[in-house]
Order: structure tokens, then C-alpha cells, then sequence
């Protein structure tokens, strides 16, 4: 199966379930040192603008704590943005946005963000979903906004 073949309710329990081990993961289920570098590198300038983080990857939310003071954070799991805040270095949950919605339903404004991160989000999604997100993402990016992810493939014949 390629993704979460799922209903949102399914997709919900897994991930609060995720939440209460999201602790004990590392590389390269979740990003290194190195990848956060080259988050920041391919983010460059854009990193100074509105960043939107599809999940609620703290790493991810660390580094944009360090350039933006507008940060808005999409997630369905209240227990993964409860487990993962507790692991942030830098960023303060209390001066992010938090939307509770599906990636693809968020009520976002077309044009208003810099950059969008996100942290492996297409294998959470099967291939039907993966064109939605990928279509909102393209209207929630500015003209020259950035869209900065990481993808893992372990099958050759995926």
C-alpha cells in the first residue's frame, strides 16, 4: 500500500498513537542535524518570512523559531503537537499558530506563505491525497515561495 489508506478517524488514532513514541525516534525517521542544515540552506532568505510546517516535526520547528516570528503549524493530532513540543530546544508553542486540520482542508489564504517544510509528509499519503496536498501547497505558496521536504524510499520498486 502506497500511504495511509485511511479515513481521517484511522489516520487520527495513528498518529495519537505515534505521539506517545515520537520521543524515542531518530534518523532517519526523523531529520539529523544534517538534514536540518540542509533545510536551512535550501530555505535560505525565505526562512525569514511566513513558514508554514505540515506537522509538528520539532526540529523542523526549531529552526524556523530561529527566523520567523510567523509560524503556523498544520496538524490533526493534538498528541503529537502536546508530545512534540515537549522535545523542542528553541521554539516556544506558545508564539505558533496551530491549525487542527487534514494538510489538504486547512483554512489557509491562497498566497500567503514564504515557505512551507515539511518533513517525509507524501508516504503518509496515498497517491490520490498526495496530488491534492500537492495542488493545495502550489496555491498556498507566494510567486517565488518555496516548498522544502525530505522523502526516504527503502523499495526499489517504489
Amino acid at each position: 500500500m502506497l500511504g495511509f489508506n485511511a479515513t481521517i478517524e484511522e489516520v487520527l488514532k495513528i498518529w495519537e498513537d505515534n505521539a506517545k513514541r515520537w520521543h524515542a525516534g531518530s534518523s532517519p525517521w526523523r531529520p539529523s542535524k544534517g538534514d536540518v542544515a540542509i533545510y536551512e540552506q535550501l530555505g535560505a532568505n525565505k526562512l525569514r518570512g511566513n513558514i508554514l510546517i505540515l506537522g509538528a516535526t520539532p526540529e523542523l520547528r526549531d529552526l524556523a523559531s530561529r527566523f520567523s516570528s510567523s509560524v503556523i503549524l498544520v496538524d490533526i493530532s493534538p498528541a503529537m503537537i502536546e508530545k512534540t513540543s515537549s522535545l523542542l530546544k528553541q521554539a516556544n508553542p506558545v508564539k505558533e499558530t496551530w491549525i487542527k486540520s487534514d494538510w489538504c482542508a486547512a483554512p489557509l489564504a491562497e498566497n500567503s506563505f514564504d515557505i512551507i517544510l515539511g518533513d517525509m509528509p507524501w508516504w503518509v499519503l496515498p497517491v490520490a491525497k498526495q496530488h491534492d496536498l500537492c495542488n493545495k501547497l502550489s496555491l498556498l505558496l507566494r510567486p517565488e515561495g518555496v516548498l522544502v521536504t525530505r522523502i526516504r524510499i527503502r523499495d526499489q520498486n517504489r
